[in-house]
C-alpha cells in the first residue's frame, strides 16, 4: 500500500466506525475514470475491488453519481452505505475527487448493432455509458427486436461491459385505401411507413415489390401487405393461343397450342397441342410462348 493513500483510508474508516469493529474488510481502489460516464457510473467499471466474493460482487453493482464532472470520494462512501454495503471495514484508495476524462467511443453503435443482427431496417441504440474503443468480445450476434444487450469490449485498461437498449424499426408497405380482391396494385394504392417492432414482421418493405402484383383478398385501408397477400398476375389466360416451344439441346420445335389455364411468367400450366390434341405441361415464358424441355 502506498504511503500517500493512508490519510484517505483513515478518513473512510472513521466514517464507518460504528460498524467497523470485527467487520469484514473490503478494499476499493480507484485511480482514474477510464471512460466518459453518464450521470452515474457502476463502481465495478472503475474500481479494483477485493474482499469476500459476495461482498465484492455487491460493491461492484453500486452506482455512484457524477457531480460537476468529478467522481467524489464522499459520494462513493455514501453510495456504498445507501446501497447496502455498510457494516464493513472499508479501505477506499482514491483521491478526494477524480476528474472525468473523455474516452474514445466506439463509432456508431447503431451501425454495430445492424451488423451484428443483419437487420435490413433501422435501429436506435441508447446507452448510459460511452462505449470505449476496443475489441468487441460479445455478443457475436443480436436478435432483431431484442430490447437490451450487454456489450463486452476488451480495451487497454481491461474488459468493459456496456449495457445498451435498442429500438427497432421496419419499413412496411401498407394500403392507402380499400383494395378489392384481384386488384393489380398501382403506386397510388400503397405507401411505405416506418413502424417500431418487437420482432421482424412478415411484410413487404419495398413498394416495388407490391406495385404490379395482384391481391388475393380484400384489404382494408392501412393494412400492412405481406407476400402471402400477393400474387403475380397471369400473362397467359385460359383459351389464349400460344406457341409451344419444344427444346432438346440445341434443337427447338414450335407448335401451335392453346392454354388450358391461366399462368404467370415462370409458372407451369397445362396446354393443348392443336396438332395432336394432346394436353401437356409447359412453362410460361411470355404472353405468346410456353416451353417444354426434353432431357
Amino acid at each position: 500500500m502506498k504511503a500517500r493513500s493512508l490519510p484517505w483510508i483513515l478518513l473512510v474508516l472513521f466514517s464507518f466506525a460504528a460498524a467497523a469493529i470485527a467487520a469484514e474488510e473490503l478494499t476499493v481502489e480507484i485511480e482514474r475514470l477510464p471512460e466518459t460516464p453518464g450521470k452515474s457510473i457502476r463502481l465495478g467499471y472503475v474500481a479494483r475491488i477485493s474482499g469476500p466474493e459476495d461482498l465484492a460482487a455487491r460493491a461492484g453493482e453500486v452506482n455512484v453519481k457524477i457531480r460537476e464532472g468529478f467522481l467524489w470520494r464522499s459520494d462513493v462512501v455514501a453510495a456504498l452505505v445507501n446501497q447496502g454495503v455498510g457494516g464493513v471495514t472499508l479501505r477506499l484508495l482514491m483521491p478526494p475527487k477524480i476528474a472525468m476524462r473523455k474516452g474514445e467511443a466506439v463509432p456508431d453503435l447503431d451501425a454495430l448493432v445492424l451488423k451484428l443482427s443483419g437487420w435490413q431496417g433501422s435501429v436506435r441504440v441508447r446507452s448510459s455509458l460511452a462505449a470505449p474503443r476496443g475489441e468487441l468480445l460479445a455478443p457475436l450476434k443480436i436478435r432483431p427486436g431484442a430490447a437490451t444487450a450487454l456489450l463486452r469490449i476488451r480495451t487497454s485498461e481491461g474488459i468493459r461491459e456496456i449495457p445498451i437498449s435498442m429500438e427497432w424499426h421496419q419499413n412496411v408497405v401498407m394500403t392507402r385505401r380499400i383494395v378489392e380482391n384481384g386488384t393489380v396494385l398501382a403506386p397510388e394504392d400503397v405507401e411505405v411507413r416506418q413502424v417500431r417492432i418487437s420482432s421482424p414482421m412478415d411484410a413487404v418493405s419495398d413498394i416495388r415489390q407490391a406495385v404490379g402484383r395482384m391481391t388475393n383478398r380484400r384489404l382494408p385501408a392501412g393494412e400492412r401487405i405481406s407476400q402471402g397477400f400477393l400474387l403475380t398476375p397471369p400473362i397467359v389466360h385460359r383459351g389464349d393461343k400460344v406457341f409451344i416451344v419444344v427444346r432438346k439441346g440445341a434443337l427447338a420445335l414450335r407448335i401451335q397450342g392453346e392454354a388450358m389455364q391461366d399462368g404467370a411468367a415462370g409458372e407451369t400450366i397445362r396446354v393443348r397441342n392443336e396438332q395432336s390434341q394432346q394436353i401437356i405441361e409447359a412453362v410460361v415464358r411470355s404472353k405468346e410462348e410456353v416451353e417444354v424441355r426434353i432431357p
